[in-house]
């Protein structure tokens, strides 16, 4: 075969099914099967330099090529950044590929030309190259309506229950017939999933209803967390009537016993009349003294 760069073409035929080029230059080479009557004319004008060898076999020198272990005899590089497509990885370097705008990486649809990125679906996939599955390749956004009730999943209160009329009767964004607390009235005010009417701190959210004095009222809203049984807001364990309510602790006589539950009030040392000496010798005195105190004349006001 001859080789004779930037001049007249010549015509040579060569036998064989693997040529090797030598020297520099540009070659055209057509081709013509081993008994056709016919050509199969393929003029391919190809760059090979001194001692250049073409790896992947597809006519380009490595030197040239823009994709030396892959074969891609056009060359093709739809991005213009010198790396032929069947190489190129996924652009990640502020090229864009459709000439959209937006870069590769940002671009919701990297080969499709949309400026304005609109994506009814939220899924991440333009509406240019959105199928009807919302798996991409075109087509329009994702209409997918899982529960067959007329509204698209991405926009349904209750995307896999049927609710044709998306009733919601406590705004919490959870359809009625999918609300978790099982009735679409908000009875949960705390939100801890306990309904109000059985919650022991309807306000206070206390999923465990940990009640540790046991008197009804859950621990996170108790002021007296502790045993209180009588309920008057005094603990049990500093409570000196821990049986009888007396928020007010009263203790005339300081024995420690509430006067509420104390059977003698007014004698610290708890002892019956009859079997205290002194308040048995004093008992009639005080009683005369009453007496006449009774029925002396009191003075002018």
């Amino acid at each position: 075969m001859s080789r004779h760069p930037r001049r007249a073409r010549t015509r040579s035929v060569v036998a064989a099914t693997l040529l090797t080029l030598c020297g520099a230059g540009l070659t055209g080479i057509t081709a013509v099967p081993s008994g056709a009557t016919t050509a199969l004319h393929e003029q391919r004008t190809t760059a090979f330099e001194d001692g250049e060898t073409d790896y992947d076999s597809d006519g380009v020198g490595d030197f040239h090529d823009n994709c030396m272990y892959d074969a891609n005899p056009g060359q093709e590089d739809t991005d213009n950044d010198g790396i032929g497509d069947v190489c190129d990885a996924p652009d990640y370097n502020g090229n864009d590929n459709d000439g959209d705008g937006f870069e590769d990486s940002l671009d919701n649809c990297v080969y499709t030309f949309n400026p304005d990125q609109t994506d009814v679906d939220t899924d991440g996939i333009g509406d240019a190259c959105d199928d009807s599955n919302g798996n991409g390749g075109g087509g329009g956004p994702d209409y997918t309506d899982s529960d067959g009730d007329g509204v698209l999943d991405n926009i349904d209160n209750c995307p896999s229950v049927s609710s044709y009329d998306q009733t919601d009767t406590d705004g919490d964004g959870v359809g009625d017939v999918c609300d978790e607390t099982g009735n679409p009235v908000d009875d949960d005010a705390d939100d801890d999933l306990v309904p109000d009417a059985s919650d022991n701190c309807p306000n206070l959210a206390n999923q465990d209803q940990q009640d540790s004095d046991a008197d009804g009222i859950g621990d996170v809203c108790d002021d007296t967390p502790l045993p209180d049984r009588d309920n008057d807001l005094v603990a049990d364990v500093a409570d000196n009537c821990p049986a009888v309510t007396n928020p007010d602790q009263g203790d005339r006589d300081r024995d420690g016993i509430g006067d509420v539950c104390d059977t003698y009030p007014d004698d610290r040392t708890n002892t019956p009349p009859s079997t205290n000496p002194l308040r048995a010798l004093l008992s009639p005195v005080a009683g005369i003294i009453r007496f006449i105190g009774g029925r002396l004349p009191r003075g002018p006001r």
